[in-house]
């Protein structure tokens, strides 16, 4: 880990590989000592944030990285992250969703950014990503706004596409944030009735629901 250290501090690694050793630092957690891991995600993650040959794909697994972490001392990380310009997709959006969450990211500014990068490719996103980010932003308190009315009319349109996880989490985020409409509640529980001898729900399923 030293020498991989000494490698970030130097700049000799681009960004794919800055944001594979935050992987790495994500994945050892449970073998190496925090504050070791720790400084070297936080180092790699802010030189990440300045390569100008870092693309979404770099970005968003390294945001997910620093999610598994957990600490807060990595959320100016995230942010500095979240900055990057990027041509994000449905998966990395769903990604940087699920990092703010996790770190409780409260930045005003930031999740207002986060917030115009899903308007631009709703079109993109598969049932898990949607009912994943409706679960992200419900775990930020998001209650209200275009990201919200987006998330519940991808789900009203798609609705039949929802397997039971999906529609567990979509459940309970809209739930939490007391914010969803009676067609879709409706809708839900029309798919649940009809389809209930072809769904397997878990016990923490149904209770979301």
């Amino acid at each position: 880990l030293s020498f991989v250290g000494e490698a970030v501090q130097q700049g000799t690694l681009d960004a794919r590989e800055l944001s594979s050793v935050i992987l790495a630092a994500s994945r050892l957690r449970e073998r190496a000592r925090e504050e070791t891991l720790l400084l070297l995600a936080k180092q790699s993650a802010n030189a990440l944030a300045l390569r100008t040959d870092a693309n979404a794909q770099d970005i968003a697994n390294a945001a997910l990285s620093l999610g598994r972490l957990g600490h807060p001392e990595l959320l100016s990380c995230l942010k500095a992250l979240l900055r990057v310009k990027c041509q994000f997709g449905a998966v990395d959006l769903a990604q940087l969703a699920w990092a703010c969450a996790v770190l409780k990211f409260q930045d005003a500014q930031c999740l207002a950014l986060l917030e115009r990068k899903l308007q631009s490719s709703w079109g993109e996103f598969s049932p898990l990503a949607v009912s994943s980010i409706a679960w992200s932003f419900a775990k930020m308190s998001v209650r209200h706004g275009p990201s919200m009315g987006g998330l519940e009319l991808q789900a009203l349109s798609r609705l039949g596409e929802f397997g039971p996880h999906e529609l567990a989490n979509l459940g309970w985020s809209f739930a939490t944030v007391s914010s969803v409409g009676i067609e879709l509640l409706s809708s839900m529980a029309s798919r649940i009735v009809n389809h209930a001898h072809n769904m397997s729900l878990t016990p923490q399923g149904l209770s979301n629901l």
